[in-house]
């Protein structure tokens, strides 16, 4: 009788388990989500309360293009003032422009709830410390989706429909308010490389005044080394031409090229590599972007 009555205890209790895992479901596919807290993305600080960017390996970059990357070759960070930095100013359809400035605006209360709604910012609480991996998948870029509250990734496919549509409406997102916003002035970050002899650059343009790359550069093979957060901080007007620059590079005064640096020459004929990118107040004395509770390989392994 004791063992019987112990198997029915037992049958009992494993239905009940299955019964509320089932409910459990049905509640999340009908819409009846767990009761996640809620967040004021605008909350009036200078924190960052939103941010989403897609990063590489730093050892899967090409030499000298790691300054240009660190914080994401695609990004939006958004802080408690409801100030916004979008990168690509430009979305090229296939590929984004590593070319582009970065763009910063205001939301309005508006925007601020449609965007809270459009990326289900709640929701991101079921997914938190969670990758998604695409099977398979072995060189894909890590995308991070990160708030105070939670954060998750993904590499490659999301892995559901609910998450890829948070990621398709944050790549919306990136264009639109790079449409209504402004390019950053003020400092950038580079980092510069004694050119090689083989390289064959369109027109070269002169070094800026009051910088001294020798200082700075590396050789060829050395920029392989080159961390996050190794980038040069350059201000006032030297800052100011070399995004002068970049923007004539980019807007085709000079024909076409292919390749994401400046062609720069001294006054003692040594010609440089030089990756230009702009900075944005979030970011730390090193140039980055420190979102708690992630880790990012900074250097080449």
């Amino acid at each position: 009788m004791k063992s019987r009555r112990h198997q029915r205890i037992v049958y009992i209790s494993i239905k009940l388990t299955f019964l509320a895992s089932l409910v459990a479901v049905l509640l999340f596919n009908y819409g009846c989500e767990p009761d996640y807290e809620d967040i004021i993305l605008c909350d009036g600080s200078d924190d960052v309360r939103l941010a989403y960017r897609m990063q590489s390996s730093v050892g899967r970059i090409p030499p000298g293009e790691q300054v240009m990357v660190e914080n994401g070759y695609s990004f939006l960070y958004l802080d408690g003032q409801c100030r916004y930095w979008a990168f690509p100013r430009e979305y090229d359809g296939s590929s984004d422009s590593i070319w582009s400035d970065v763009v910063t605006g205001k939301l309005t209360p508006g925007q601020e709830a449609k965007l809270k709604d459009d990326l289900s910012v709640i929701q991101w609480q079921a997914w938190d410390q969670k990758h998604f991996h695409e099977p398979g998948l072995f060189d894909a870029g890590t995308a991070t989706f990160w708030t105070p509250m939670a954060m998750f990734q993904c590499s490659g496919d999301c892995g559901s429909n609910l998450r890829e549509e948070i990621y398709t409406n944050t790549r919306t997102w990136i264009r639109t308010l790079a449409e209504q916003g402004d390019p950053v002035e003020g400092a950038v970050r580079v980092a510069a490389i004694i050119m090689p002899d083989e390289a064959l650059p369109n027109p070269l343009q002169p070094v800026p005044e009051d910088i001294d790359l020798r200082e700075h550069a590396v050789s060829f093979g050395d920029a392989y080394n080159i961390c996050f957060g190794d980038g040069i901080l350059v201000t006032g007007d030297v800052a100011d031409t070399l995004r002068r620059y970049r923007r004539e590079y980019y807007g085709g005064k000079y024909g076409n090229f292919d390749y994401r640096y400046l062609p720069l020459e001294a006054a003692d004929g040594q010609k440089y590599m030089v990756y230009v990118r702009d900075t944005t107040p979030p970011e730390g004395d090193n140039g980055l972007v420190q979102l708690e509770g992630i880790s990012t390989s900074i250097c080449p392994d």
